[in-house]
């Protein structure tokens, strides 16, 4: 089977066109729309509902953000950073941890700058995750809203830190550090996000505005949400050369009932069911069994890897992902290789801003019904 190896989905992209902040409004984002039947066209954001009708059915994650990464000292004075990842009990959830040094057991660490106390309850056996607790008198929304800050991908913190000046005053970096979480507090969310209980953003909701959902609805185009919590895996790079040799990390996600039996409806309608990003996409698929969406809480570690067939999702709205990454050989597979390489080169030559606060594209894919 053909593009099995990892350098098939490899690209150069210069620094320029790493969004770092999101467009000055969120619809006005590029657009591009790759159909196998035509060309690409070049569009703007507020000019995708010229390309849907009520034969669309458009299903979004409905996950929100929360603070999970946390800058803390230990009290040797040494710094590192938390990812908080998941609850495992009552006031005690497990991190990724990143620090010159070795962590130890029962360690009390400092947050930066509120200085609540977290206690090392025990190393986990992948290396470089810990499990913690916190002061029992704060609930857990209560302190990561104290201490966290949003958790905005690393090649974003890379590009902001190259922009620091290293000779600046620790006060006036904090200062920088706090304005900007105000920032991406606001900017790294949907506007439609409801359950907190992801650390990435489902990045092809940030394009939707009140006025994109009032054009929706003018148009009688069916809007359907689900949740998957979005978990370290986004992150995670492969390394493996031969992508099938990889695994993803499972994700939870949840469908109701009623937006089961809509979706269940569209199908045998004949509508298309139009996923708003990839992790959409991901849950949509996972649920599909016995010919039909199936409700309720489930985990998935589905990988799509060339040979999938997609039995649910018909078209695809998405961002432009990095290099190497399950995402961009997800959209590769749902695109067709050679149309999404092409429609990848065109992005580059055409100055499109590129992967979570970047443009857009909506791909049509070619359904196994």
């Amino acid at each position: 089977m053909k593009y099995q190896e990892l350098d098939n989905y490899d690209f150069k992209l210069p620094n320029s066109q790493i969004a770092i902040k999101p467009a000055s409004k969120r619809d006005n984002a590029k657009l591009m729309i790759v159909n196998s039947a035509s060309d690409v066209k070049h569009k703007r954001f507020y000019q995708l509902i010229d390309f849907l009708s009520e034969q669309d059915v458009l299903v979004f994650n409905d996950t929100k953000v929360y603070p999970a990464r946390i800058l803390a000292h230990r009290l040797s004075g040494g710094k590192l950073e938390l990812l908080v990842l998941q609850q495992t009990a009552k006031n005690e959830f497990t991190a990724q941890v990143k620090s010159s040094a070795k962590i130890k057991e029962n360690e009390i660490i400092k947050t930066i700058p509120q200085g609540s106390c977290i206690k090392v309850i025990k190393k986990q056996p992948i290396d470089g995750m810990i499990t913690f607790s916190w002061p029992v008198e704060l609930s857990f929304e209560q302190f990561i809203n104290q201490n966290g800050i949003t958790p905005v991908p690393p090649y974003i913190l890379k590009q902001r830190m190259a922009g620091l000046n290293d000779g600046q005053d620790s006060q006036i970096n904090q200062a920088n550090q706090t304005n900007q979480d105000d920032q991406d507090r606001q900017s790294y969310h949907t506007i439609y996000g409801k359950k907190i209980n992801s650390i990435a953003a489902p990045t092809a909701g940030l394009h939707f505005t009140k006025d994109t959902f009032s054009a929706l609805r003018k148009k009688n185009i069916e809007c359907l949400f689900l949740n998957l919590a979005i978990g370290r895996g986004t992150f995670a790079p492969l390394t493996n050369e031969h992508i099938n040799a990889n695994r993803l990390h499972t994700e939870s996600y949840h469908i109701s009932s009623q937006v089961a039996k809509r979706i269940n409806l569209a199908i045998k309608n004949g509508k298309n069911i139009l996923s708003v990003g990839t992790t959409s996409a991901r849950a949509l698929e996972s649920a599909f069994h016995d010919n039909q969406i199936q409700a309720g809480q489930n985990d998935t570690n589905l990988f799509i890897t060339p040979g999938f067939k997609f039995k649910v999702v018909s078209r695809l709205l998405t961002n432009f992902h990095l290099p190497r990454s399950s995402l961009s050989i997800m959209v590769h597979v749902f695109g067709g290789h050679e149309l999404i390489k092409k429609s990848y080169r065109q992005a580059i030559k055409e100055n499109y801003r590129f992967y979570s606060f970047g443009d857009a594209m909506l791909i049509d894919g070619k359904l196994a019904r």
